[in-house]
């Protein structure tokens, strides 16, 4: 299981986002949000994933799983290939305290708590939805890479400080060009080698 957790560490100045001249990759997310967070940070928290990772050649296309379009769930059929999982789970229980997002089962499926990126969203004054994003595309890189993803600083450090937050190293993928430039390749050496097969039809055979 990996973890995103917060912590209370200095974190160096943001370095400037890089470019990348590789094709983009498409991934499909489904979203259980069990969370009731709103529209609006809802889609700032997409876009913003979107942001983080276009640097390094990656689109995530989100799926609200259990709301209805023209009558039907958009996720009732089985999971397509590069199709993850995501739940946004409700509540400020201790079930894994100070844990923003942990990828339960690389590959499948990732669990992100909103109350508690809300709570760290007050504290250091940023929108919910930017830092949502952030957790998002952290967990994302980490269902495709697993441990492959950390790096020392940036978004795919295993431990953000607030310092991380308010310097804005959380948007940026690692601190060097050699740490972007592995998690490019490895992102797109993992969806050219074949598709995400998850096997799975529902998210409930998941969590059995």
């Amino acid at each position: 299981m990996l973890a995103l957790l917060l912590a209370a560490a200095l974190a160096p100045a943001a370095a400037p986002s890089p470019s990348t001249t590789r094709d983009t990759q498409t991934v499909v997310v489904r979203v259980y949000d069990n969370a009731r967070v709103s529209r609006s940070e809802w889609r700032e928290a997409e876009k913003i994933a979107n942001e983080i990772l276009r640097p390094v050649g990656v689109r995530l296309t989100w799926k609200a799983c259990g709301v209805m379009v023209a009558g039907r769930d958009p996720c009732v059929d089985p999971p397509e290939p590069r199709e993850l999982v995501v739940r946004w789970l409700g509540g400020e229980s201790d079930t894994m305290s100070g844990i923003l997002g942990t990828a339960n089962v690389p590959g499948i499926l990732a669990s992100v708590f909103p109350e508690r990126v809300r709570t760290i969203a007050i504290r250091n004054r940023k929108p919910t939805g930017l830092i949502l994003g952030a957790v998002m595309a952290h967990e994302a890189v980490h269902l495709l890479l697993g441990l492959r993803g950390h790096t020392a600083q940036g978004l795919m450090r295993a431990t953000w400080s607030d310092s991380d937050i308010r310097l804005g190293w959380i948007w940026r993928i690692g601190r060097t060009a050699d740490e972007r430039a592995a998690i490019t390749a490895g992102l797109h050496d993992t969806l050219a080698a074949a598709p995400i097969e998850l096997g799975i039809r529902t998210l409930s055979e998941i969590e059995k």
